[in-house]
């Protein structure tokens, strides 16, 4: 989006302006990730970092995913007029067209914002999406007013979050949702979507994979952090068995991610 029309969504005037991005907090924030780890180390790549991220976390997943609940709403493409943000959107840079929000200052972010405290005016977006957000946020409840508030009516939300998901810092991780309560939290919207990311054999896998990298890595925060992604991607091939379990309808009683698509009423 020109960077005139994306100042004009703006309710409140940016603490700074520079390469064509927008500060809205006065000190940009960190990641809290070891600097050795091997996470921060794809991070320095970017593509290579989001290719590492779908070999292992997308590759097998299910039901309806980020770049399909996009197409579901805008099937001919995002239009000039349309305003669709990435709340959290981390090194994600799906499409030009979708502004780009997170605390952290990484090349794809447009607009360096605290989701519980949006710049946007009111009614001012016609999809926002929240991938992997809400449980890095102290406040999730918040976040989730923020959403609704920007959302106008008749536009969408997407919103993914972990279920069965073992501890991850990045930076932080404060809470899990149930699928029900998910969409009890999206109470302005009318279920569109929803359910399970992946199946219960994924969340064996992950399950699996920490157990391992907590016994191997003898208390070593440094190995631990390796060994958990070697884990990881050695086991990853095993996702393929999610398939047998799609025919099942409570899979997502242990889902290790969900997911909740949505339209404001």
């Amino acid at each position: 989006m020109e960077k005139d029309k994306l100042k004009t969504l703006f309710s409140r005037a940016p603490v700074r302006e520079a390469g064509g991005k927008f500060y809205f907090l006065s000190g940009v924030g960190q990641t809290q990730e070891a600097a050795g780890s091997v996470r921060a180390f794809f991070k320095r790549w970017p593509r290579l970092y989001r290719a590492v991220t779908f070999v292992i976390s997308d590759l097998f997943s299910e039901g309806m995913s980020v770049a399909g609940a996009v197409r579901r709403v805008f099937p001919q493409g995002i239009g000039s007029d349309a305003v669709v943000v990435n709340i959290g959107s981390g090194l994600q840079d799906m499409d030009e067209r979708i502004i780009t929000v997170d605390m952290i200052d990484f090349p794809s972010v447009r607009v360096i914002a605290d989701a519980a405290n949006l710049p946007f005016r009111d009614a001012s977006c016609d999809m926002v999406l929240a991938v992997s957000l809400l449980e890095h946020c102290p406040e999730p409840e918040r976040v989730i007013a923020e959403i609704t508030r920007v959302v106008k009516p008749g536009g969408y939300v997407y919103c993914a979050v972990p279920f069965l998901y073992p501890l991850h810092g990045s930076p932080q991780d404060y809470v899990r949702f149930t699928l029900p309560g998910l969409i009890g939290r999206f109470g302005a919207f009318r279920v569109v979507a929803a359910g399970p990311q992946s199946g219960p054999v994924t969340t064996l896998i992950i399950q699996t994979a920490y157990t391992l990298a907590i016994f191997t890595s003898f208390g070593s925060d440094r190995l631990y952090s390796v060994l958990l992604e070697c884990w990881m991607l050695l086991l990853f091939p095993l996702r393929v068995f999610d398939l047998l379990f799609r025919i099942f309808p409570h899979r997502s009683d242990a889902a290790a991610a969900i997911y909740f698509f949505g339209k404001k009423v």
